[in-house]
C-alpha cells in the first residue's frame, strides 16, 4: 500500500497583474475599443463561473484599453463588459482550460447601461500567447475515448509527439509509477519527466493521481516555461473540484478477451499457454459539493479494477504427466486487484488567496 503526501497549494486569485501564469489555471485577456476602434480605459471587466468559489472576478482597462484575469480554474465563463455611458457587452459560454490563454477582445457600442449585447460563440481554441506543443486533455475527451481503463499510458498515446515504451496488455491494471514513453527520439525516465499536480511538481516514484479522479490533464512536449526545469515533457494533471452544488458520477465497465494468438507453430514448440482474459472489471465513483458555500468545497474519488488474465508462457503445475514443456500444462490465470481512494479539499481564505489540499492512497 503506498500513501501519497498532502499537498498544499496557496494560488494567488487577482486579476489585473503582468506576471507568470500558473500550470494548472487558465487566464483571460484583451483589448476593449469603441466602435471607432479606440482604446476604452476604464471598463469594468468581469468574469463569472460556477469553477470559481468567489463567484466573479474583475478588472479595469487600462490606458490603452487592456486587461488581463488570470488564475482562473478550468471551466465554462461569462465575461461582460462595462463603462459608462455604453451599452455593456456580455461573451457567454467561453470554455477555458488548463494553462490555457483566451483572448477575448471587445468592442462597445454608445448606449444606456440597461441595453446589454449578449455574444455567444465558439470559445478560442488556440493559445496565441505560447509556442509550447502537446495537448490538454479533459474529462469529455477521457470518457469518450476511453469509457473503461483510463491509464497513464492511454494518455501518452493520446498526445501527439508521445510514443508509450512501457507497453500494456489488455486486463492489466495500468501503470503505478511514472510514465515511460519516448518524446521526439527520447526516451524518458525519472530525470527528465516533469509531472505535477494541480501545477505543483511531486518528487521522482511518488504515486500519482488515479486518472479517473482528474478533470484534465495537461500534456507538455516542448517549449516549456521557467516552472519546467527538465527538458522532457511535462504532464500537470488536474484533480477535480468540488462545488456549490452536489455533483458525482457511477460508472463501471467490463471485459473479456479469449486467446488467439497461439497457432500450430506455436504449440508445436511446445508453447501451451498464449494470452488470453478471463475477465477485466473496472469501477469507478466520485462525489463532490459543498461544506461551506463560497468558502469550502470537497472532493473524493473510489476507483477498483480487478483483472484475471494469463500470461504467454506461465503454467499452474506441470500437468497430469508431472513434466514440464510437454503440452499438458493447465495455464495460469493470476488474479489482479488495484484500488485507489483520493480527496480533495478547497478553501477560499480570502477574495485574492485559496487554499487546497489533496490526498490519495492506493494499494
Amino acid at each position: 500500500m503506498r500513501i501519497a503526501g498532502f499537498i498544499l497549494a496557496c494560488a494567488l486569485i487577482a486579476s489585473g497583474t503582468a506576471r507568470a501564469q500558473n500550470l494548472s489555471f487558465g487566464s483571460i485577456n484583451g483589448t476593449v475599443t469603441d466602435a471607432s476602434g479606440g482604446a476604452l480605459p476604464g471598463v469594468t471587466v468581469t468574469a463569472s463561473s460556477p469553477a470559481l468559489q468567489v463567484g466573479q472576478l474583475t478588472a479595469v482597462t487600462d490606458g490603452e484599453g487592456k486587461y488581463q484575469i488570470v488564475d482562473l480554474p478550468r471551466g465554462t465563463y461569462r465575461v461582460r463588459f462595462e463603462l459608462q455611458g455604453f451599452q455593456p457587452l456580455i461573451r457567454d459560454g467561453l470554455q477555458l482550460t488548463a494553462g490555457f490563454a483566451a483572448r477575448v477582445d471587445a468592442s462597445l457600442m454608445i448606449g444606456a447601461l440597461s441595453e446589454a449585447i449578449t455574444v455567444t460563440g465558439a470559445s478560442p481554441v488556440v493559445d496565441v500567447t505560447t509556442t509550447r506543443g502537446g495537448q490538454t486533455i479533459n474529462t469529455e475527451l477521457l470518457t469518450t475515448a476511453l469509457p473503461g481503463n483510463k491509464t497513464m499510458a492511454d494518455l501518452v498515446q493520446m498526445t501527439p509527439g508521445l510514443t508509450n515504451t512501457a507497453g500494456e496488455n489488455p486486463g492489466t491494471l495500468g501503470l503505478r509509477g511514472r510514465p515511460r514513453f519516448n518524446s521526439y527520439g527520447v526516451n524518458s525516465d525519472n530525470s527528465n519527466t516533469t509531472m505535477m499536480i494541480d501545477g505543483l511538481q511531486i518528487i521522482a516514484n511518488n504515486p500519482l493521481p488515479d486518472v479517473g479522479a482528474t478533470q484534465e490533464v495537461d500534456v507538455k512536449t516542448f517549449g516549456h516555461g521557467a516552472e519546467v526545469k527538465e527538458n522532457g515533457a511535462a504532464m500537470n494533471m488536474i484533480v477535480k473540484s468540488g462545488g456549490n452544488d452536489l455533483h458525482g458520477e457511477v460508472s463501471t465497465a467490463y471485459s473479456k478477451q479469449p486467446s488467439g494468438n497461439l497457432d500450430s507453430e506455436l504449440r508445436r514448440r511446445g508453447l501451451v499457454v498464449g494470452q488470453e482474459l478471463k475477465y477485466f472489471s473496472d469501477s469507478d465513483v466520485n462525489l463532490g459539493g459543498r461544506i461551506i458555500r463560497d468558502k469550502l468545497w470537497f472532493f473524493g474519488s473510489y476507483r477498483e479494477r480487478r483483472s484475471k488474465n494469463s500470461q504467454t508462457g506461465l503454467v499452474l503445475n506441470a500437468g497430469p504427466d508431472g513434466r514440464y514443456l510437454t503440452g499438458d500444462e493447465p495455464p495460469a490465470f493470476p488474479k489482479q486487484l488495484a484500488r485507489n481512494a483520493a480527496v480533495k479539499l478547497s478553501y477560499q481564505m480570502t477574495p485574492r488567496y485559496q487554499l487546497s489540499g489533496y490526498t490519495t492512497r492506493d494499494k
